[in-house]
């Protein structure tokens, strides 16, 4: 594989993972350390370089893999699998970003980005509620809070870019598992403004004359049976006037 991959790798080197016998370790703070196993065929592997530090009380080794050969030792399938969420992370048409456990943005994808018009020095860090639209802040608060106990959260969301438009998203949050505790949260945004815009237009069309602006038979209806159960509600007594005004219709057609 092309490349040097670096990874953090926990080697408790008290353990019997790799028996004594068969492993040299210069166990110091700040000093490299070779760990060397053989297998079962008496071949001799490198299982780990690089440098030993403390952590949680365990000792670590922030190495690169290798093999005695020098060739890299590195999971295929594990690589593979970063770079088909990195295609789904970066490619998506959907706005993807994730917070930490405080509601701040860690990262977000091209389309997120494009969208509100921030850079990602600009956006790393920043408090989400910055974009969130004052009346639907607690909401968010909400939907947040239940996902970080780990529940998968759906809604919708009004926030503004950062030229301040509001734009209007159906918004999925996930929470991030690792090593069994929620970390923070993925979010997946759709939006869906224009979608919101049309289904306004049809209601207006289909309740309200286009030429006048005035409510329809159809809107009349729903609010005489509406006024009527609130009449009904509070026993009180309701009137209905009806105006018939001669060749009104010759006007209405001009």
């Amino acid at each position: 594989m092309d490349g040097k991959w670096q990874s953090e790798i926990p080697l408790l080197l008290q353990n019997k993972e790799i028996p004594e016998q068969n492993k040299e370790a210069v166990i110091a703070e700040r000093k490299v350390a070779s760990i060397v196993a053989k297998s079962e065929n008496g071949k001799q592997k490198g299982l780990g370089t690089g440098q030993l530090h403390k952590k949680n009380d365990q000792l670590m080794v922030h190495s690169r893999l290798v093999d005695a050969a020098g060739g890299e030792i590195l999971n295929r399938e594990f690589e593979t699998t970063q770079q088909i969420f990195q295609s789904l992370f970066e490619n998506n048409i959907d706005v993807v970003f994730s917070w930490d456990r405080k509601g701040r943005f860690l990262r977000a994808n091209k389309t997120f980005l494009d969208s509100f018009g921030f850079s990602p020095e600009e956006l790393t860090g920043k408090d989400a509620l910055e974009i969130i639209t004052p009346e639907e802040i607690t909401r968010a608060l909400l939907n947040f809070l239940r996902a970080l106990k780990g529940e998968m959260r759906e809604y919708m969301l009004s926030v503004r870019d950062k030229r301040g438009k509001v734009e209007s998203f159906q918004v999925r949050n996930i929470p991030i598992h690792i090593d069994g505790e929620i970390t923070g949260l993925f979010a997946i945004g759709r939006n869906i403004s224009e979608q919101n815009k049309m289904e306004k237009q049809l209601a207006q069309l289909a309740h309200f004359d286009p030429q006048t602006g005035l409510p329809n038979r159809a809107k009349f209806t729903d609010l005489l049976i509406e006024q009527m159960a609130q009449a009904r509600k509070r026993h009180r007594e309701l009137a209905v006037v009806f105006i018939d005004i001669d060749r009104f219709k010759n006007i209405n057609d001009s």
